[in-house]
């Protein structure tokens, strides 16, 4: 469970989140569009990086754990440390599409549950080399 508190005050927050990934969505748009325009992708790293220290504070750990593989990802796609960068951009459009739903449902409910973030979190860290959070069992 989410403590009270936490979502008291990711009512007062939610705004300020979703402005700032709005912002980010709109520069990675550019980014898309402009694929040489590599500094575009400052104006994606930097408000994702305020949402990651909002959740932080708010001790939201599955949204952190969205939130940071958003970061790391723009931040290997600006530092053109990321082999496909098709990947990336969906995985990026994805990643900043479904933190906010899940930010309303964990509201809503109440409950913050990182594991149903695997199919997002882990194409994040795969389109920038990093090994899945959780592997398949092997046959």
């Amino acid at each position: 469970m989410v403590d009270r508190h936490a979502t008291v005050a990711l009512v007062w927050v939610n705004a300020a989140i979703a402005e700032c990934l709005g912002a980010a969505r709109k520069a990675l748009e550019h980014f898309a569009a402009e694929p040489g325009d590599i500094e575009v992708l400052a104006d994606v790293v930097e408000p994702i990086h305020q949402v990651v220290g909002c959740l932080q504070m708010l001790e939201l750990q599955g949204a952190v754990l969205l939130a940071e593989e958003v970061e790391q990802l723009s931040l290997a796609l600006q530092q053109r440390r990321v082999a496909a960068r098709g990947e990336a951009l969906g995985a990026l459009f994805r990643g900043l599409d479904q933190l906010p739903l899940y930010l309303e449902r964990l509201r809503a409910a109440g409950r913050d549950l990182p594991l149903v973030l695997l199919p997002l979190l882990n194409p994040l860290r795969t389109a920038r080399g990093a090994e899945p959070l959780l592997q398949p069992p092997l046959n």
